[in-house]
């Protein structure tokens, strides 16, 4: 008959402890790299997704003369023009209190940033156009920033 000793029955517990322990701390760390790794693709697919609406919006209004940087209000605006139903509409796509907005209204009619509707967050939004290219720079609520060349007609 063999006889258990105290040290066997604590170097099981001490060995069942630190199993446990690491197991938990892998867990852990993997739960960690999960969620940085999630949050991050999240931050680029809306960043990319907004990026992505603007370059439809301008390249489905892309004539003559129909794509114009302007104002409303204080803000640069990326203007389209558009003839429809016997009237000249316009649609502003600018950055305002902290979204990318867009206004769609009948030309002659004052309206203020603030009457758009946030098609996303952002930190800024910026425009340039020359030689025939549009630069689209949207920056990301995390200060990170990503740009679209676009070729305009005029």
């Amino acid at each position: 008959m063999k006889k258990n000793h105290v040290i066997d029955n604590v170097f099981t517990l001490v060995l069942f402890t630190m199993f446990a322990t690491m197991a938990l701390l892998v867990t852990a760390a993997g739960a960690s790299a999960y969620k940085s790794t999630s949050e991050q693709t999240e931050r680029r697919f809306d960043r990319q997704t907004c990026l992505n609406y603007i370059t439809a919006r301008v390249r489905s209004n892309n004539e003559a003369g129909a794509v114009e940087i302007t104002k409303l209000g204080e803000c640069d605006a990326l203007t389209f023009t558009q003839e429809a139903n016997g009237g000249r509409y316009i649609t502003c796509i600018y950055y305002y209190d902290g979204a990318i907005r867009e206004l769609l209204f009948r030309e002659g009619i004052e309206l203020m940033p603030e009457d758009g509707t946030a098609i996303c967050n952002a930190g800024d939004l910026g425009f340039s156009l020359e030689n025939g290219s549009l630069a689209v720079t949207l920056t990301g609520t995390d200060g990170t920033d990503i740009t679209a060349v676009i070729a305009c007609v005029g």
